[in-house]
């Protein structure tokens, strides 16, 4: 969302993981996550970011992936 040289950060990272061939990509989004250009990755969205604010983020990936954080 915070825009450089005219496209979101995370479109830069996105585009630079897609040209290194990483194209598996989940984004956990919390505060304004229907703001997010989901092109080309998985969104999950944190219900409980009001209560638990973005260290909630990482148990919402691992639950997500079946992998540890």
């Amino acid at each position: 969302m915070l825009p450089i040289a005219g496209r979101p950060l995370l479109r830069w990272l996105v585009d630079s993981f897609k040209k290194e061939n990483i194209h598996d990509i989940t984004v956990v989004g919390g505060y304004c996550a229907g703001a997010i250009d989901t092109t080309g990755i998985r969104l999950v969205v944190n219900e409980r970011y009001a209560r638990t604010g973005n260290s909630h983020h990482w148990r919402v990936r691992s639950m997500r992936s079946n992998r540890k954080p």
